[in-house]
This record gives structure tokens, C-alpha cells and sequence, in this order.
């Protein structure tokens, strides 16, 4: 096979490639994209199937291999037909895509199909997870397995990776159970899509991705799966979409790395924005993650603490450590999110609400709680809660906020509802939300 040398040009392009093993010296083929300054989300397609993907703001090689074992993660087997490369790019200088033919060095019989499932910990309990990390193959610094350490270390029971616009096809072997995710990424938003590996840009052209139009198709495409609407009102990754219906939301990432410069304001408004879905009677839950870029050691510029993966943590109270049950468990909104320890705001009886501390400070700083009731606090404590609430026949919803002594967020938990049915809707689109900030 001849070898291709393409010097990319900005915005979409496609190129064709016509494959006959025959032809071909060595049982794979490298996949090499060097420059400076860019950022890519690159589809292989065959017979309009996505056989490989790429997306990457730095050098990457990736290898497509005859012997799947031998492909890279992202990536299938590499078969005799036409293929077609699909890709977005943005750059300030050269980019440069060699395809050519090389021994691959990977060897992934240790990695297993990221859509395995099975039952980690078979026990009813709380366990604590992220919903928003990422890895080298996108922008991440950490390999799979470096997640994996980290996690580990940070005692989270599961992860899902959502590398950008990109679908791990496999993952390393691993006692934690692994959530498959992609955060489908435009300049109209960011959604974590959880629990397929089925990629939106088989249907969807790539070419389209930064448009409105094309995320408000997806997203009415995605009612009834599993997503969150990610950092909803954070500066540049905002999420745009003025005409999302409301009633397909389900999940809205609240606390995004709290560590990030403009996280905190972020997280304040999401956390308006929120009450007033609730309010008005949309059952939505609140999910935290870390968006986990960096090395462990490293921070962020005027940041105090490291970003790290699992803060915050978001616990799922499960049947057991499985996909399945976790999902329901979602589903059924048993969720609570903070930056430690797990906040349990417990209902006894029809009305009655307890909650306890595990810890008073958090680096440092004094923690209180924040019982929430349609949307005000309705009571302040420091270590401990029991209250008992009287509710007439209206709607009306109950959760709870734990906060610094300086204000800052540290956690929450998600609603208990009361005579749902009596809620009234007023507000129709992600317009009219953002227009009551």
C-alpha cells in the first residue's frame, strides 16, 4: 500500500482509502497526527459503520490491526474494503495525518470489551463513583490504567470514561466496575452519554457538530437513554441549546470539578437553575463529576487543591455493583453528590428527615447543612438535622445542600418528592429556564 501523507486542512474534510490485505507488507496500519495547537475528532468509517476513531489536541498514533487484539483502543479489525476518514479539525498551524503500514506493538489481551458487564460486589449498598472523567485519548493526561490507580486510591467503587466525541472500544481488566460514556462535545454544549458504546457520529456526520440544529437532533434522538447535560453555565462550555425541551431532561451535572477557575460560579447557577426545574415539578437529578484532566499532582492556576479524579464523588445507593443496577438505582434518583464523604439525607416514616456528618470540616473549614423545601432553606445545622415537616396537598419537594463556612458547595442530595401529580409545568425550554436566572 502506498503510503498517504495528508496535510489537514481547518474545519471538515474527508478522505478515501481503499484497503486490499493483499497488498499490504505488514497486518496493521498507523494512524499518526502531529502539529501544534489543534484539536480533532476523526471517524474511520466502513460501509457507513464507524470501524475507528480518533480525537486529540496533541501527537497520537493509534494502530488498526487484521488481528483485533493488535488494534488500538477505538479502533476494529482492519478487513479488505473502502473506508472512508471523516474529520472536524481546528488548528492554528500545520496538522499532519500519515497513514501507513507498521508492526503494531499492542498487545490488549489483558483489556477487555468496555461493555462487559457483571457483578462487581454483590451487597445493597452506597457506592461511590464519577460520572465525568477523561484519559489520553482524548485530552486526559492519565492512561486507562493510571484512572484505574487513581481511583483506586480515591476508594470510588466505579468510573465511566467520557473521553470527548470518543467511544473506548475495550479497558483494562479491573475490579471496578467501568461505565461505558462518551461526552458528546460541541460549542452548543457538552452531554455525558452513559451506557452504550454506540456513537452518535454513525448517524450523525461529524461535519455538523458545532451547529444547533445538529445538537438539538441528537439530543431529541437520545430520549429514554442515559445522558446529563454537563457543566450547564460554565464560561465557554456552556450548554446553548435554547430550544431543548425540558421534559427529555433527566440528569444535569451540578458540582463539575470544583477546583476548575470558573467552576464555582458555574455550580451556583446550576444549582438555581435546578431548584427551579424542580419547582416546577420536572424530575430531574443532579449528578457531580470530576472532568478529570490532569496528573494527580497537578492543579489549576489560583487553585488550592488538586484535580482529581473522584472529587466530587457521586454515591448511587445500589442493589449491587453492576451496570444494571446502578442504572435503575440512577433512574430511581437514589444519588447524592459531595466532595468526601457520602451525604445521606434520610426520610423516616411520610415526612420525617434525619442527616448526620460523617465529618464537620473540609480541609479545614467548617461544614453545615441546608435543608431545602421547594426550592429555600428552610432550616440551617451545623452537624446534624431531624425535622419533621408538615406538607398540605400541593407539590412540594425536599433536599439538602452541605456547604463551607465560606459558602462553597461541598455537596447535596437529591429530591424526595411529594404529590407530584399536583406539580404545574410553566416552563417549556432551556430558553425559558435560563431567562429565570
Amino acid at each position: 500500500m502506498k503510503n498517504i501523507i495528508e496535510n489537514l486542512k481547518d474545519g471538515f474534510n474527508e478522505i478515501n482509502l481503499k484497503i486490499n490485505l493483499k497488498d499490504l507488507r505488514e497486518n496493521s496500519l498507523r494512524f499518526s497526527i502531529s502539529g501544534e495547537s489543534f484539536f480533532i475528532s476523526l471517524f474511520v468509517y466502513r460501509e457507513d459503520k464507524i470501524v475507528g476513531s480518533i480525537t486529540a489536541n496533541r501527537d497520537a498514533e493509534r494502530f488498526m490491526a487484521v488481528d483485533m487484539e493488535k488494534s488500538s483502543n477505538g479502533f476494529k479489525n482492519l478487513e479488505d474494503g473502502d473506508y472512508r476518514i471523516a474529520y472536524l479539525l481546528y488548528k492554528s498551524g500545520d496538522v499532519l495525518l500519515k497513514i501507513e503500514e507498521a508492526k503494531s506493538p499492542i498487545d490488549s489481551k489483558g483489556e477487555v470489551d468496555i461493555e462487559k458487564d457483571e457483578v462487581k460486589c454483590k451487597k445493597e449498598s452506597w457506592y461511590a463513583g464519577d460520572f465525568h472523567t477523561h484519559t489520553l485519548y482524548s485530552d486526559g493526561k492519565l492512561s486507562p490504567e493510571e484512572n484505574i490507580e487513581v481511583a483506586k486510591k480515591r476508594g470510588l467503587d466505579f468510573f465511566s470514561p467520557t473521553d470527548h466525541n470518543f467511544n473506548q472500544t475495550k479497558f483494562p481488566d479491573t475490579d471496578l466496575l467501568i461505565i461505558e460514556g462518551t461526552e458528546i462535545t460541541s460549542k452548543f454544549g457538552h452531554v455525558n452519554l452513559f451506557f452504550t458504546n454506540e456513537s452518535v457520529f454513525e448517524k450523525h456526520s461529524v461535519k455538523g457538530l458545532n451547529t444547533k440544529d445538529w445538537m438539538l437532533e441528537v439530543l431529541r434522538e437520545l430520549r429514554g437513554k442515559i445522558y446529563s447535560i454537563n457543566h450547564p453555565f460554565m464560561d465557554t462550555y456552556e450548554f446553548l441549546v435554547g430550544e431543548y425541551e425540558l421534559r427529555d431532561l433527566k440528569f444535569m451535572e451540578i458540582i463539575n470539578d470544583p477546583t476548575y477557575m470558573t467552576s464555582l460560579d458555574a455550580m451556583e447557577k446550576a444549582l438555581r437553575a435546578w431548584d427551579i426545574l424542580l419547582q416546577n415539578g420536572y424530575v430531574v437529578y443532579g449528578l457531580g463529576g470530576s472532568d478529570s484532566h490532569l496528573y494527580p499532582y497537578e492543579k489549576y492556576e489560583n487553585s488550592d487543591y488538586p484535580s482529581l479524579l473522584g472529587d466530587p464523588e457521586t454515591f448511587v445507593f445500589a442493589k449491587n455493583l453492576s451496570k444494571d443496577e446502578i442504572k435503575k438505582a440512577m433512574l430511581a434518583g437514589k444519588i447524592s453528590v459531595s466532595r468526601e464523604n457520602l451525604l445521606d439525607l434520610k426520610k423516616i416514616g411520610d415526612s420525617e428527615f434525619s442527616m448526620n456528618l460523617k465529618e464537620n470540616t473540609f480541609h479545614g473549614k467548617k461544614l453545615h447543612i441546608e435543608l431545602i423545601v421547594d426550592g429555600e432553606v428552610y432550616r440551617a445545622c451545623e452537624n446534624s438535622l431531624q425535622v419533621k415537616l408538615n406538607f398540605d396537598e400541593n407539590y412540594h419537594y425536599v433536599r439538602a445542600n452541605v456547604r463551607c463556612e465560606d459558602g462553597e458547595l461541598y455537596g447535596f442530595t437529591n429530591p424526595h418528592f411529594y404529590n407530584l401529580d399536583k406539580s404545574q409545568k410553566k416552563i417549556k425550554t432551556w430558553k425559558e429556564l435560563k431567562d429565570l436566572l
